[in-house]
């Protein structure tokens, strides 16, 4: 993926941090750049295969934060 389509993708962030962190992932051999596209290398393969489990369980941990806050939401106004 080249720089422009990871900008869009990327929106919130500064087209200068982005150059920024492209550069260290590809100093700490995550990424390479190739006919202008960024791709994983395998260590970057590896280290998506291994945030797999880690996002699926911040995605758990997130929603049951929602459903507690909401709960405590609920109570709250039930006390009113």
């Amino acid at each position: 993926m080249g720089f422009r389509e990871l900008q869009r993708r990327c929106e919130l962030m500064s087209s200068s941090v982005l150059s920024t962190r492209l550069g260290e992932l590809t100093g700490a051999r995550v990424l390479t750049l190739h006919d202008d596209a960024y791709h994983l290398t395998r260590l970057g393969e590896d280290l998506m295969g291994a945030l797999g489990p880690l996002t699926a369980w911040s995605r758990r941990w997130a929603e049951e934060m929602r459903t507690e806050t909401a709960g405590d939401e609920q109570a709250g106004d039930a006390e009113s």
